[in-house]
């Protein structure tokens, strides 16, 4: 927690609290308030923002226990009147709120958190307490559906704390991503592009379609023109090479990583030239299995992102082993890998929707992926899914590209504009009387490879404080937008990379998977 906010907790005695910021107090299970000064936690909360909690004495609950969350306003937005489960059982207390007290949060109707209104104070109460990592666990293991109230009322107590140095609020990006479609044809199996147009038109959200670039040596006139007519409903991205099984999971060696996915990049150039539709340079492996090889020459190679669902999808585990216990994984908007390579997070559409509840809750965008055979019985399925993530709060729909080059933060104290990065690109709008940026990028680990930043004309070299990448202040001109970028240290252009040998097993499994896939509709009858 210390790395995500710029905070430092001190153990204290009851007797010392002068100077705080704020209080985490740790009651006994009874429901008093062990080692309180006198007053107890009231006293506390005059002196600044007071979290009581209380150790679980009941332990985990077998089948679970649901949390009702009220529509108050300080609760975080996607919080606000929710009901999610929750594996832990709460502390068997004996105090509850008081009269003049709001209750944030129910279990089987009884009050499990609750603030005390005040003008001078900031106290909230939680029968649930945070707990210590486990080994190799990260922090997103504790804000998770079925895991969350020891840590969700922490973090409002932080984000109190903290609000004069927050980031500027964002709206939350949202897209749909469906693999394995091309443009051979207007429709692919259970997908029609017109009535998914009009669909996506009518309901407001945008879908990205993972097309495998080996399928790029045709494409159709009718589909081509439906896709470019349609920018806010559709868009393309990259869905592996030859979509053969586990190919970029496979990629362990520089050389041929390099090659797989630069001859990627010029079949998708071919297909932008034959269509007349920009893809996104973002890639979707296939089964959600890559490589940290293979990641690493994506950045070499311009790519601007992956967009992948599972925590950990290297096979190459060995080499990504020190992810594994990376206690931040999955919590930022993305993941930077190594150099600085975003990993999007993306969520299967069938799943229980309460975990796009957190993934709002730490602004990161919200994918939900599907195939085509998940709309068998319509398209109602997606309209569902954008109607949950548009209460979550204030979204924005567009493609996953778009996504990739705006997750950034910023925040302005004086003539200096700070800038959190996400993006391996993003441009900048510098406000008037800002004459400097000072850019930081979070990092997984302590002991990954230099990262280097491009701003205008000029290249720096990011320096590792505190768990993140950071630049010093770098002079810009106001109200003019600027571009940063992290820059590979061996950059590669695609057109001068090899193909990898040839094949002919991709070309037959692509045409044997499409039948299939076109087939089913047909089938279904």
């Amino acid at each position: 927690l210390e790395q995500v906010f710029p905070v430092r907790f001190e153990g204290r005695e009851p007797d010392d609290l002068d100077g705080l910021d704020g209080i985490l107090a740790i009651g006994n299970g009874d429901g008093g308030q062990s080692n309180a000064p006198a007053g107890g936690p009231d006293a506390m909360a005059q002196r600044c923002p007071c979290l009581v909690v209380f150790p679980q004495t009941a332990g985990a609950v077998g089948s679970g226990i649901v949390i009702e969350l009220a529509a108050d306003t300080q609760l975080a937005r996607p919080l606000r009147e929710r009901r999610l489960s929750e594996e832990c059982g709460p502390a068997a207390l004996s105090a509850s709120p008081l009269g003049g007290d709001c209750v944030l949060a129910c279990a089987d109707g009884c009050p499990v958190w609750w603030r005390r209104p005040g003008r001078s104070n900031w106290a909230h109460y939680s029968a649930f307490c945070p707990e210590e990592l486990g080994a190799n666990e990260a922090l997103r293991d504790q804000l998770r559906a079925g895991r969350f109230m020891g840590l969700v009322p922490l973090l409002h107590l932080l984000r109190h704390i903290c609000r004069e140095l927050a980031w500027e609020e964002r709206p939350l990006a949202a897209a749909f991503v469906v693999d394995d479609p091309n443009l051979h044809r207007s429709s692919y199996g259970h997908l029609g592009y017109r009535e998914l147009i009009a669909h996506a038109d009518r309901h407001g959200y945008h879908l990205g379609l993972a097309t495998v670039p080996l399928d790029g040596w045709m494409s159709s006139r009718r589909a081509s023109a439906l896709v470019k007519s349609s920018p806010r409903a559709l868009s393309l991205l990259m869905h592996g090479n030859d979509h053969v099984a586990g190919e970029l999971g496979r990629l362990t060696d520089d050389r041929l990583a390099e090659s797989v996915l630069a001859q990627a990049l010029r079949r998708t150039l071919a297909l932008e030239r034959r269509c007349g539709i920009a893809i996104e340079r973002v890639m979707v492996p296939p089964h959600e299995v890559c490589s940290a090889t293979a990641l690493s020459a994506m950045f070499r190679l311009g790519f601007e992102g992956a967009c992948i669902g599972r925590r950990h999808p290297w096979r190459d585990s060995g080499s990504l082993s020190k992810f594994a216990s990376a206690p931040l994984i999955k919590w930022h908007p993305t993941d930077l890998i190594d150099e600085g390579l975003p990993i999007l997070p993306r969520y299967p559409i069938d799943r229980s929707r309460e975990d796009l509840v957190f993934r709002a809750l730490l602004g990161q965008p919200l994918i939900p992926f599907a195939h085509h055979w998940d709309f068998a019985d319509g398209l109602d399925l997606l309209e569902q899914v954008a109607s949950d993530i548009n209460s979550l709060g204030d979204v924005r729909w567009g493609s996953i590209g778009s996504i990739a080059r705006n997750c950034f933060f910023t925040r302005r104290t004086g003539q200096t504009l700070h800038v959190q990065m996400h993006s391996r690109r993003v441009v900048v709008d510098i406000p008037q009387g800002v004459c400097a940026v000072q850019v930081s990028a979070p990092s997984l680990t302590a002991d990954g490879p230099q990262r280097h930043l491009a701003y205008g004309e000029a290249r720096v070299a990011l320096a590792n404080v505190e768990g993140r990448w950071m630049s010093d202040a770098l002079p810009v001109t106001p109200a003019t937008p600027i571009e940063l970028a992290l820059t590979p240290k061996r950059p590669l252009d695609p057109a001068t990379v090899p193909n990898p040998p040839r094949t002919p097993w991709p070309i037959v499994r692509r045409l044997l998977v499409e039948g299939r896939d076109r087939s089913r509709p047909l089938l279904g009858r």
